[in-house]
């Protein structure tokens, strides 16, 4: 562009306009007009070409996928192994975080060659690729050939519990005993909660509670709560003498194993997934999801849901446990040591072994002795 001599002169690579005169303006309205068109019908072109690969189940790449060759379709086996370990270590319990020190530490790399984040890593396990599901516009319009990374219910319960999660709560390793304990006067399970209105632990952490928690519909009482750090120590220590006793590892060597072991896998999912409906339905009470998304997560895990229970009924064989020699010859020392290592899905795993189909119920707090957990804790 130059100006001189009171002109005032547009120059591009074919031609120049002077916006000093009508024929001048009105040229140079007609090449932005006609540049614009051309860049809407590029758009459009790409847009249409982008469509087209998708209904071919092709997927548009414009940088390699983790998990993926560059072609957006080949696994990199190496990778997607990574993403199936992270994906049942999530969903066996463990923290995020946990799993990003991990890979970070084992020299696991993006992609992009950088090290790993909580968002970033959110940002993976949440990708629909993984499923083998091509999207475009943010519809599911085809599937990438081959075995997909995930199974469609491995991604949907991921999709649930990541939907379930609150976005800025305190870091918390999370309830080892949520949804495995039971209200002693109306049966309900007991859900966890922070109690950041209480005095802190004598540590600085944020106080916890496992509570009945009472809602219009199928809700709780609301009438039992008992301290989380108080109830986790008086299980922890039942569950050790139970698994360190031989007598309780010969009676469970004793059961059918199969049947049992079928059944622990799936009181442990139904477990899992009631959980994380719970707090699904508590972020949409308090306003912080909305009704569509809420939905959108919690319709496959009703189904999901409906589907264990209908499982366990078709089980008429009581629940057990495979016990190999060395478990029967360990000693508490060593359930101890077990123990303090276990992660939390682990441990809630520990406490179903050593209950065998049995429940914790949490009774009333003794108006005389409030504080003494193991009068209100019973085994039944």
């Amino acid at each position: 562009m130059a100006s001189y001599r009171g002109s005032f002169l547009v120059l591009d690579s074919e031609d120049e306009y002077d916006l000093t005169s009508p024929n001048g303006k009105k040229a140079f309205r007609d090449q932005l007009a006609g540049a614009a068109y051309e860049s809407d019908r590029l758009s459009k072109r790409v847009q249409r070409g982008k469509r087209l690969k998708a209904m071919r189940n092709e997927p548009h790449v414009s940088s390699r996928p983790f998990g993926f060759e560059p072609d957006g379709v080949t696994l990199r086996e190496s990778e997607a192994s990574e993403i199936r370990a992270a994906a049942e270590r999530l969903l066996a319990g463990e923290t995020q975080d946990r799993i990003v020190t991990d890979l970070n530490a084992r020299g696991v790399r993006t992609s992009y060659g950088k090290v790993w984040t909580g968002p970033s890593l959110r940002q993976l396990m949440l990708r629909e690729r993984n499923a083998g599901r091509v999207v475009h516009n943010g519809a599911v319009v085809g599937r990438l050939p081959g075995t997909a990374i995930l199974s469609e219910d491995t991604y949907g319960r991921l999709v649930a519990l990541y939907t379930a999660r609150r976005r800025g709560r305190p870091i918390s390793q999370g309830y080892e005993l949520s949804s495995l304990a039971f209200c002693g006067l109306c049966g309900h399970h007991l859900s966890g909660r922070p109690r950041p209105q209480l005095r802190p632990y004598e540590d600085g952490e944020v106080r916890r509670q496992y509570w009945c928690q009472k809602r219009p519909v199928h809700g709780g009482c609301g009438r039992i709560s008992v301290d989380q750090r108080d109830l986790d120590r008086h299980v922890a220590a039942l569950v050790i003498a139970i698994l360190a006793d031989p007598r309780h590892a010969e009676a469970v060597e004793a059961t059918a194993r199969a049947t049992a072991d079928a059944r622990q896998e799936i009181e442990a999912q139904l477990s899992e997934a009631e959980r994380t409906a719970d707090v699904l339905a508590e972020r949409l009470g308090r306003g912080e999801i909305t009704l569509r998304r809420h939905d959108a997560a919690a319709t496959p895990l009703d189904t999901r849901i409906a589907d264990l229970r209908r499982h366990l009924d078709e089980l008429d064989a009581a629940p057990g446990m495979e016990v190999s020699a060395a478990v029967v010859a360990a000693s508490r020392q060593e359930w101890r040591r077990r123990w303090s290592v276990a992660t939390v899905g682990e441990r809630r795993n520990l406490v179903r072994q050593a209950l065998r189909g049995r429940r914790i119920v949490v009774s009333p707090a003794d108006p005389h002795d409030r504080t003494n957990v193991t009068l209100r804790v019973t085994i039944i």
